[in-house]
């Protein structure tokens, strides 16, 4: 459903399980004829580390692992990887700078990453950027992701007024079906276990 919807999505993961897998099985699916994506460049150095290992464990063959786009980069630097059609990180503030000066042509841009989905309010700087962002190309997609769920549901209609704010469309008006979007359902969870049992067993005394 995610990739069906030419909006974007919202997508929140239970604890444990892997967003960075997710994330690079997602980025492996990316064609540079569908125009460059960016990747909001995660506070956390370790996730996007991880990114970057499940690219190359996913497919030993790939090998473009994602540039970061830094106000480091001359401007020019930076319209060539826009240009690109590649996948790339980028840091919050210097994107924020770009769509705002015209440097960054909205309109070669396929999609935009958000990993943060539980720190997005009304006032945050990622919000901020997704209003710009629609303004100048509606066509493109905004894909946000948490794997936090118990910050998804602090306070009233966290992840309504999240996807609001993101302007993301959606459906998410009883607290079941936010529950099903973090918590796999059980039999699923067995079967997978049924399907890869374990082979090696570590007893701890």
């Amino acid at each position: 459903e995610l990739l069906e919807d030419t909006n974007g999505g919202l997508v929140i993961l239970s604890s444990g399980l892997s967003l960075s897998k997710l994330i690079s099985s997602l980025l492996l699916l990316h064609s540079t004829s569908q125009g460059t994506l960016l990747i909001l460049s995660p506070s956390s150095a370790t996730l996007k580390s991880k990114i970057n290992f499940h690219l190359k464990t996913l497919n030993p063959q790939f090998y473009q692992v994602p540039v970061e786009i830094t106000a480091d980069l001359p401007v020019n630097h930076r319209h060539s990887l826009y240009s690109s059609g590649s996948v790339c990180f980028i840091t919050p503030r210097i994107l924020i700078v770009d769509l705002l000066t015209n440097k960054l042509p909205a309109s070669i841009i396929s999609g935009l990453i958000i990993l943060n989905a539980h720190s997005v309010s009304e006032t945050s700087t990622e919000a901020f950027i997704v209003r710009i962002f629609r303004s100048l190309n509606r066509s493109a997609f905004v894909r946000v992701f948490s794997d936090r769920p118990q910050a998804m549901v602090s306070g009233f209609a966290k992840a309504e007024r999240t996807m609001k704010c993101l302007h993301i469309r959606g459906d998410c008006n009883s607290s079941e079906k936010l529950l099903q979007m973090f918590q796999p359902p059980k039999n699923a969870v067995c079967r997978d276990f049924e399907e890869r049992p374990v082979t090696n067993l570590l007893r701890l005394w």
